[in-house]
């Protein structure tokens, strides 16, 4: 039995609200961790994806996975890894993620303290009623990550993680320790998953500070699939570029997002920035709940 690997060379990223979102190259500082739109629902399990084939009459806990061209049973991946948590939905919470933490090589990095305990079922799908589009402030690998914003008519492509009550306190130490994003019950989401029941509740984080205002609208991220959008998109370094004209008219691109990576009084101080510009956001539906 072959089984696949993670990406053991894909560079690590700084925590603090890390959602950037999109595909791209993920070897880019300033552009985040790729989230290739090909990809299929998978069970993530001690830092690797394994797409679903077909769910069984338990769900995750009995599905028939990829592994290396071969179709494998989910408890076999699980014996290969050593991996003693089981992939059942009961008590878990349902996260939305719509950008980096739906990519497998963020999964790994986050969640690399939990060494091989650890199942994450990722179902892909559609929401509708929302966009994904640019957050106000700055991550610590450079790039200006995202956040959800109400659009009527639009279809976006998004991703649910099913996360354990330890799971999701992890999240939260990455999600919410730089203050950018709050945490909430999506009440009334209309999610429309390619496999599987849609969970009865879900949550999201989404930024405190609304949407990056740099050209007067939300910009929505161009390497998110979406039907019926009627935002403008833009990739992820024409906005850098953006902002960069916006806050150091005239400096190189590179030097722009190094000094990001690098400094973190920079990064402070060009979020402030953005937030001042920032445009406010409702969310429909969402719940505020203590991290």
């Amino acid at each position: 039995m072959r089984y696949s690997t993670a990406d053991k060379n894909q560079r690590e990223r700084g925590e603090g609200g890390e959602l950037s979102g999109g595909t791209g190259d993920p070897g880019r500082v300033g552009e985040g961790i790729s989230v290739p739109g090909g990809r299929r629902s998978c069970l993530f399990v001690a830092g690797t994806a394994y797409p679903v084939v077909r769910l069984g009459e338990g769900g995750f806990a009995d599905a028939t996975l990829r592994a290396g061209g071969e179709e494998v049973t989910a408890e076999a991946v699980l014996r290969h890894h050593g991996c003693r948590e089981r992939p059942t939905l009961e008590e878990r919470v349902a996260v939305l993620a719509y950008g980096s933490n739906a990519s497998p090589e963020q999964l790994a990095r986050k969640f690399a303290r939990f060494g091989t305990d650890v199942a994450i079922p990722l179902v892909r799908g559609r929401l509708a009623g929302f966009d994904v589009v640019y957050a106000p402030h700055v991550a610590r690998y450079g790039a200006i990550p995202a956040t959800l914003a109400p659009a009527p008519g639009t279809s976006v492509a998004v991703a649910v993680l099913h996360l354990t009550a330890a799971q999701v306190k992890r999240m939260h130490e990455t999600e919410l320790s730089a203050g950018n994003y709050v945490y909430g019950e999506l009440a009334g989401a209309a999610w429309a998953p390619e496999i599987g029941a849609a969970p009865t509740r879900m949550s999201a984080y989404v930024a405190v500070h609304g949407a990056l205002g740099l050209t007067g609208a939300p910009l929505a991220l161009a390497a998110v699939r979406a039907e019926g959008r009627t935002l403008a998109a833009m990739a992820k370094p024409a906005v850098l570029a953006l902002a960069r004209d916006r806050l150091a008219p005239g400096m190189d691109l590179d030097d722009f997002i190094d000094d990001m990576v690098r400094v973190a009084h920079v990064r402070a101080t060009r979020t402030r920035a953005l937030r001042e510009a920032a445009l406010p956001l409702t969310v429909p539906g969402l719940r505020p709940i203590e991290g």
